[in-house]
């Protein structure tokens, strides 16, 4: 099966990662220890930082062992997002085939 091409990351999530990134910074945290209070290795932290793979349970974890309010994060951010945002902000998903199951004949 071939896999869709990922869409290039939308600027606002990068921006959202980079504004994660000062502030863990800010409170001299490790990718390790701040990935450790959240429950994700420093890996998957990382991504997080360069803009992928971000929930809402992840970004609320994320402000409280930050110490910072969500609204007030999204205040740091330029928000410029419009309708047209929508398709570049859906990650497409790849769909699994169902293998067939030969049924056997009680003959």
């Amino acid at each position: 099966m071939i896999k869709p091409r990922k869409k290039p990351l939308h600027p606002y999530l990068v921006e959202l990662g980079t504004e994660i990134k000062k502030l863990r910074v800010q409170r001299k945290m490790s990718l390790e220890t701040l990935g450790g209070e959240i429950g994700l290795d420093a890996s998957n932290l990382q991504k997080l930082e360069l803009g992928q793979n971000l929930t809402i349970n992840t970004l609320l974890k994320l402000c409280i062992c930050l110490g910072i309010m969500p609204s007030k994060l999204f205040d740091k951010l330029s928000w410029n997002l419009t309708e047209k945002d929508i398709d570049s902000l859906t990650t497409p998903r790849v769909v699994k085939k169902k293998k067939k199951v030969a049924k056997k004949n009680k003959n």
